[in-house]
């Protein structure tokens, strides 16, 4: 499991370095000290705990620009300043650490994490179709769109798009879990 911090503060990055690796004790753990060192790094780690409040890129601009990698690590904002919980809302983090809290708060979000992780990261659906079978990691699509019994599953690698006969309401049971929500009759979103 590849864990990053990016905090301005040392202090604090050697505080959740240490927390983290008595949770995790076989997690590599890389240190950053500004979004644009992680940035420059080409890191692309599972988790990300990110400051928010951090001088040139802060962390929600951070945050932004991870929209554009395939993977989407877990982003968990840790920060003093609690009323930017509100502006971490646009880029969909896994949590918002307060850093006072730091102690007490880690042990339950690791533990979330870890819940979370199993579920999304090590579960398969499998789609019995005519004379196919297809395996497909959840999270890997993006969207489902349902076109005259024909479902066209789109994947965030395109080379895994599949169009199957197949009915949306049955797929939709099976992606419910994974946090798909059918925003039109014939779509599933991820």
């Amino acid at each position: 499991m590849q864990i990053a911090i990016c905090d301005d503060e040392v202090s604090m990055v050697q505080i959740l370095e240490e927390k983290i690796k008595k949770l995790l004790p076989d997690a590599v753990i890389d240190k950053y000290l500004s979004g644009d060192e992680l940035i420059a790094s080409g890191s692309k780690p599972d988790i990300l705990f990110l400051d928010i409040d951090m001088p040139e890129t802060n962390g929600i601009d951070l945050a932004v620009s991870l929209k554009a990698y395939e993977i989407k690590p877990y982003l968990i904002f840790v920060s003093t300043v609690e009323s930017l919980v509100y502006q971490t809302f646009k880029v969909n983090p896994f949590w918002f650490i307060r850093k006072r809290f730091c102690e007490s708060e880690l042990p339950e979000v690791i533990t979330a994490l870890l819940a979370d992780m199993r579920i999304h990261l090590l579960e398969t659906i499998t789609l019995n179709c005519a004379h196919s079978i297809y395996t497909l990691h959840p999270l890997s699509i993006c969207y489902v769109e349902c076109q005259n019994k024909i479902l066209h599953i789109h994947c965030a690698n395109p080379v895994q798009n599949i169009s199957i006969p197949y009915t949306l309401s049955s797929l939709e049971k099976e992606l419910l879990p994974y946090g798909f929500l059918r925003v039109h009759k014939g779509f599933l979103v991820n």
